[in-house]
């Protein structure tokens, strides 16, 4: 047995728990950075952004459950005010 892991409860594991948060956090900020990002095209008045682009890779990387928390996440710091819309 690891006496190490004596001292801390099984049934919490803060090192996959900070990891989990640190993913969501990371993702939600990778979304609102290509958010930003303002592609003009010449034929319309309303830019592309790379707001779609970033969605599908947040999904697709961190899976269904995580990448739902990190754009939840993503869309309660816009409807607190914060500016990561495009």
């Amino acid at each position: 047995m690891n006496p190490s892991a004596a001292l801390v409860p099984s049934a919490i594991d803060l090192s996959g728990t900070r990891s989990r948060l640190l993913t969501v956090l990371a993702g939600a900020g990778f979304v609102a950075l290509l958010a930003q990002v303002a592609l003009p095209l010449p034929f319309t008045p309303v830019p592309v952004t790379l707001q779609t682009l970033g969605v599908l890779l947040v999904g697709a990387a961190l899976g269904s459950r995580l990448g739902a928390q990190a754009l939840g996440l993503y869309l309660a710091a816009g409807a607190a005010g914060l500016p990561v819309f495009a």
